[in-house]
């Protein structure tokens, strides 16, 4: 409202103050909020009235009240506020849904300000803020120590702590209500925690746990019989062999292996043991029984003629006690199996070492873990390895060999040598399966094995036992394995993806016809270690390449396009069509001394024609060379490409052979030289004179003197050579 019509009574005309100032019985008073007008009307004869006019307002300030204060909590669940105007009449509303009326709804997203205006029918209006707060607007599950937290060996419970003060209750803690829950963790993983607020409000947090397992083994740490005959032998601390076994006899007094008592023992003094054992180390001979109590001095029967020990068993029995003093934990380790692997460390002795990823395994004898009995340690097999020595036998129908103990020993000595961790292969209820399968990969040039073509492995890997396996690594000699380690892998489960390998063919892999190697995969379930091995076999049919040649020799040449056939005392020395036997080679075009590949006893045709077959992956370019056994060796005047299945070449023209080195016949064909009887790669009187001698005394048959191969030496043969030693020839070769 923001004016009043005004009447003057009486009739007339009248002015006004207050009002309008307009002339007559009407006047309009601005009102500018309630309050006491005073409005004087003046007549036309200039009588004049004044009236204090009293105004109110009816709902003047209208007021947007809400069903809760101002300043509110809301619930978790809550989003909206009935807000509710005052005063009464009908409203419409901003911030709300609109609705005219004395109600509307307030709709809350989140905790903060809202301002809201409500407007009366008359059009009053009024605007409020109101300051929305909320318990625990997004309460949090926090923990101690942090959300990805290490575990120590033994420790199974982490303590939660729910943020924002209150009371809770938790899942996957204890149900325990108030600020403070316990975690149980079984096993590292994730957990998820959800805690509720008491007014309904709940947050739920995943929790990375992972533990320490690594640090939870027991390192060992050993010597060998070498590193201890050793001159420079020395520990992974540097420490050399005799200081280590001098300080090591020095706190524990001298070395007493077998039982004195039965007359059979060694003493390795506490003076002058270790450079003894220096001089004595290492031995790889038999195992027997001690004769009698001996010692560094007084060997008795135990040396070999080099001065060394002959009795292995003795000298690992010696090696254990000096690891059983260097790592005194080794005594007490349980062999909760006879299969084992060793993981080696990342350091030396210390407690902060871990295992690396390689894997050695070992296998105790069957029969020396079996007479142990029941949880056999390490120290159990030493006092037998004792026994064994100094007893004239061991009793029981089951004793092992006195060999298998030494063995024995030596797996254990050689297992942490320097330092190691121990994973047992239980009995293979629980276990891990591997398929290696390989895809040949045909790299330019295609469509035939060649070096340079691949192999692409993949490696499938399956938990099909009932533990879930942890740190799985493949081993491969031939490949780099790339992938992994699989952290984990539940049981029934596969993985085919984590792991690959892509293997190079060589020559050497050409020329032996396949290519096999072993994977193998190692998991882990706790401190226990699962194996299995596969193969993949890539084997190559490669047929050969037929080399084709045409060469004619002089001794045997018998007209254009013919050869004769070489003969013995009886006739031809070889079958029907065939004029002689030659050599082929192929020579290395970078260095002509290299012989690639050579064939002997080729069959040459009368028609000069001979084939040769070419193992496949001989698909260079060579030197030919033809050898016979009385004709200068010849060389193709280039190399010759094998890369096409059957290759042809003629040493038909002098352009065709390496130095033009061919003699042309009467008839216009092109032969190689005969004459070189001793192949010494000339034709001289080293050759005259064997020919001569055998023509003197009328040889006959199939031998090198017979040049022109009629089957007799005579001054047929004796002309040929007599003509080319007399032109000098000779071969010529690259």
């Amino acid at each position: 409202m923001t004016s009043i019509n005004l009447t003057a009574t009486g009739g007339g005309s009248y002015s006004w103050s207050n009002g309008t100032g307009v002339v007559g019985t009407e006047a309009i008073l601005n009102v500018t909020s309630p309050g006491t007008y005073t409005v004087t009307v003046t007549l036309a004869n200039g009588c004049s009235d004044t009236e204090s006019i009293q105004i109110t307002q009816d709902d003047a300030v209208p007021t947007a009240g809400i069903d809760t204060p101002l300043t509110t909590i809301l619930t978790c669940s809550v989003t909206s506020i009935n807000l509710t105007a005052t005063g009464g009449g009908s409203y419409s509303w901003s911030d709300g849904i609109n609705v005219v009326g004395t109600e509307a709804i307030l709709n809350v997203t989140a905790p903060g300000t809202y301002t809201v205006t409500v407007t009366s029918a008359n059009g009053c209006s009024d605007t409020e803020s109101i300051v929305i707060t909320q318990d625990i607007a997004n309460p949090t599950a926090g923990i101690t120590p942090p959300s990805t937290t290490i575990l120590t060996c033994t420790v199974t419970t982490i303590n939660l702590t729910a943020t924002g003060g209150g009371s809770y209750s938790w899942s996957d803690g204890t149900g325990v209500v108030g600020t403070e829950a316990i975690l149980n963790v079984t096993s590292p993983g994730t957990y998820t925690v959800t805690v509720t607020s008491a007014n309904g409000c709940f947050d739920t947090e995943s929790i990375q746990i992972t533990q320490d397992l690594e640090h939870c083994e027991e390192e060992y740490c050993t010597v060998t019989q070498f590193t201890l005959g050793s001159e420079t032998g020395s520990f992974c601390d540097g420490t050399s062999s005799y200081d280590l076994m001098n300080s090591l006899l020095s706190e524990n007094g001298p070395v007493v292996i077998g039982i004195p008592a039965n007359n059979r023992s060694f003493t390795v003094p506490v003076d002058g043991g270790a450079q003894c054992i220096i001089d004595r180390f290492p031995t790889y001979n038999n195992a027997f029984v001690l004769t009698g109590n001996w010692g560094c001095g007084n060997f008795g029967n135990l040396l070999q003629t080099d001065g060394r020990f002959n009795n292995s068993l003795l000298v690992e029995a010696i090696t254990m006690q000096f690891n059983l003093w260097l790592t005194p934990a080794l005594g007490s380790l349980v062999l909760e199996s006879p299969e084992f692997y060793i993981r080696s460390s990342s350091g030396c002795g210390s407690g902060e070492n871990i295992p690396l990823d390689d894997a050695t395994h070992y296998v105790i004898p069957q029969s020396v873990y079996n007479y142990l009995g029941d949880d056999p340690t390490v120290q159990d097999l030493f006092d037998l390895a004792n026994l064994a020595l100094g007893s004239a036998s061991l009793p029981g129908p089951n004793a092992p060999t006195l060999a298998n103990i030494k063995y024995s020993l030596k797996w254990i000595n050689e297992a942490f040598e320097n330092c190691g961790f121990i994973y047992f292969v239980p009995a293979l209820s629980n276990k891990i399966e591997l398929a290696k399968t390989g895809t040949y990969i045909d790299n330019e040039p295609t469509g035939i094995y060649n070096a340079g073509d691949q192999i692409s492995y993949e490696f499938a890997v399956s938990n099909i036992g009932d533990l879930t396996l942890t740190d799985i690594v493949i081993n491969d000699p031939k490949v780099s394995v790339t992938g992994g380690p699989i952290l984990s892998l539940a049981p029934g489960t596969a993985d085919n993806t984590t792991f690959s390998a892509v293997y190079t063919l060589t020559d050497a892999d050409l020329i032996a016809g396949s290519v096999i190697n072993t994977a193998t995969v190692i998991g882990f379930a706790g401190s226990n270690a699962y194996y299995d091995t596969d193969n993949d076999v890539q084997t190559f049919t490669l047929p050969d390449r037929i080399l084709a040649l045409e060469v004619f020799l002089e001794g045997l040449y018998d007209g254009t396009g013919v050869m004769r056939q070489a003969m013995d005392e009886n006739g031809p020395n070889f079958g029907t069509g065939i004029a002689d036997h030659i050599t082929v080679e192929l020579h290395s075009v970078a260095d002509y001394n290299s012989i690639v590949y050579t064939i002997d006893d080729v069959a040459l045709g009368i028609n000069g024609q001979a084939t040769v077959n070419i193992p496949y992956f001989y698909f260079g370019s060579y030197y030919i060379t033809v050898k016979h056994r009385n004709s200068l060796e010849t060389v193709s005047s280039v190399p010759v490409s094998m890369s096409s299945g059957s290759v042809s070449y003629s040493f038909d023209a002098p352009s065709k052979v390496y130095g033009g080195n061919l003699l042309q016949m009467i008839t216009g064909e092109y032969v190689v030289f005969g004459g070189d009887v001793n192949q010494d790669g000339i034709v001289d009187t080293a050759d005259m004179t064997p020919v001569d001698n055998d023509a003197a005394g009328f040889i006959s048959g199939y031998n090198s003197n017979d040049v022109n191969g009629d089957g007799i030496v005579d001054t047929a043969d004796m002309t040929i050579v007599d003509n080319n030693a007399a032109g000098f020839a000779g071969s010529i070769t690259p």
